[in-house]
């Protein structure tokens, strides 16, 4: 076994990642007591090469001797490891070329999921799915960063390790405001966040942690373990969303539950405390990261409906009575983007707020040769609105990103047809940033195709057959108004659509081709009584 002891004088270790390499298994321990192991390519003999720097925090240590030891042998250069006072020394730390600059990242390595999103005392809590040493899944733990204004994200040390039971995976958090759990004599800001284990036989079941100063540091009770119906070896019992059922004075948890028959459904249990569970019904159709949501119907005083979510977005609009959804509608898709996933709204939101904010996992964001890999989406407003075809949900960016508006374009032109050929390849130029927002309203669209290129990704509308075409996705789509306007938020590495409101939304990883221009527009054979475009520079 390869092994190095050293005494930890810093709050952090450097680990060098060399892709490609080897993956081995590390083991920290002090004391002879295990306190991290996880999997990373670390550089090995000669091939001394560095891609890039990641960290492990080791500052709970300080002044203790420190093994560091390679599991399955081999010839890792652990002499490479460096302590230091900083999580990472280095100079184009979110300066990178393929940095998002409005989308959350992490500082280091891979994430996915978000997880635990709550609010309190004037911070949004984001938690996901995190690998802090690789950009490949695998190692995983709960990462979390904090925000003051939905725009700019401060990341914070881990929250939640993988242990000796198996690696942490997805699930919601909440406040035990009232101590119902009896784990908060003392207070009333209490946060209680459950999550699914998976273990090394992909055996999965869920546990709590707790945290009694706002989300800094956390308690597991792994002796109150849920297991599934199906029995204590089901590999498919994850992601727990919790709420607070106002109506029966209980809290309530959905949760993904695949059964001995295969069949996937979204099954919900309650508890009185926070710590022991009854299950009380499911239901079919739905994958993963189930969400829950009782919310008014826009424009009514009194009307509210229940939404269910599942991981990709699908949804479906009801009733729930604290222990059985029943469904009034079918299923829709809330996004029709191929990079949407994951989808979680925040808990705990004031009352006087009335928003549901949700963020998602962009997944598959191409990121080439970047030390970090994946991003969440914008954080967006959902509403649940009357259409012509009924009830469905829509989705607008958060109100707060308004913020990031700088430099502003505008463009406008009167009764336009496809001779006028195309209207846009130079005229908002000027606006040279590689971040965008885009209000583009077409009025009295009659007929014809609508053809919007964004740095190289072609969005193309039919109005005729009525179907919308972008990147990698196709969909019939029937815009209820010959008034169509199309919202663009442009990132680095990612371009979110909301089509009419919110009505139609795609959310795709894409990097830019810088060689074409920032935004083309142009119809063909058809017509418009006005086109209005509005451009902002975003603040980088």
């Amino acid at each position: 076994m390869c092994a190095r002891r050293l005494t930890i004088d810093q709050p952090y270790l450097h680990l060098p990642v060399q892709l490609g390499a080897e993956v081995q298994t590390l083991a920290l321990s002090v004391e002879g007591e295990t306190i991290r192991r996880f999997t990373m390519e670390l550089p090995c003999g000669e091939r001394d090469h560095i891609d890039f720097w990641v960290f492990c925090d080791v500052s709970d240590y300080i002044g203790q001797s420190l093994t560091i030891a390679v599991e399955d042998g081999g010839d890792a250069r652990l002499d490479m490891i460096a302590a230091s006072a900083r999580r990472v020394d280095d100079p184009e730390l979110y300066q990178e070329r393929y940095r998002p600059r409005f989308h959350y990242t992490a500082q280091r390595g891979w994430l996915n999921d978000p997880n635990g999103m709550l609010y309190l005392d004037g911070e949004y809590h984001l938690f996901y799915q995190h690998n802090p040493y690789g950009i490949k899944w695998g190692n995983m733990h709960w990462g979390h960063a904090v925000s003051r204004d939905l725009v700019h994200w401060e990341e914070l040390p881990i929250a939640l390790y993988p242990d000796e039971i198996g690696m942490i995976f997805s699930g919601s958090a909440v406040v035990d405001r009232h101590n119902t759990s009896g784990l908060f004599p003392d207070q009333s800001d209490g946060i209680v966040a459950y999550y699914t284990y998976r273990t090394e036989l992909d055996e999965q079941f869920q546990a709590f942690a707790i945290s009694r100063d706002r989300g800094r540091s956390w308690t597991k009770h792994k002796e109150h373990l849920l297991y599934s119906r199906s029995g204590r070896a089901n590999s498919h019992f994850r992601d727990p969303k919790l709420l607070w059922h106002e109506e029966t004075r209980q809290w309530v948890m959905a949760i993904y539950e695949m059964m001995a028959d295969e069949q996937k459904t979204i099954a919900f249990y309650t508890s009185d405390d926070l710590i022991h569970w009854t299950y009380r019904s499911q239901i079919s159709g739905y994958y993963e990261c189930p969400d829950l949501l009782c919310m008014p119907v826009e424009g009514e005083m009194t009307e509210r409906r229940w939404v269910l979510l599942g991981g990709n977005g699908a949804y479906c609009i009801g009733d729930f009575d604290g222990q059985t959804f029943m469904p009034e509608t079918e299923t829709y898709l809330l996004d029709y983007g191929r990079h949407f996933y994951a989808t979680q709204t925040f808990n705990e939101l004031p009352e006087q707020d009335g928003r549901f904010i949700q963020m998602a996992w962009m997944r598959r964001s191409p990121f080439p040769d970047m030390p970090f890999s994946q991003q969440m989406t914008v954080p967006c407003e959902l509403t649940l609105r009357q259409t012509d075809e009924g009830l469905r949900l829509a989705k607008q960016p958060a109100s707060e990103l308004r913020a990031l508006r700088g430099r502003h374009a505008q463009l406008i032109r009167a009764d336009v047809d496809a001779a006028s050929g195309e209207l846009l390849t130079g005229e908002l130029i000027e606006l040279a940033a590689s971040t965008f927002e885009w209000d583009i309203r077409l009025q009295g669209v009659t007929e014809g195709l609508i053809h919007l290129t964004l740095h190289g990704a072609e969005l193309v509308y039919d109005a005729s057959a009525h179907r919308i075409a972008f990147m990698e996705t196709s969909l019939a789509v029937e815009l209820p108004s010959a008034d169509i306007r199309i919202q663009v938020l442009r990132d680095v590495t990612s371009i979110e659509l909301f089509i009419n409101d919110g009505y139609v939304c795609l959310s795709n990883g894409h990097i830019a081709d810088v060689v074409q221009a920032p935004l083309s527009l142009y119809l063909s054979r058809g017509s418009a009584a006005k086109v209005i475009v509005d451009g902002w520079e975003l603040a980088q």
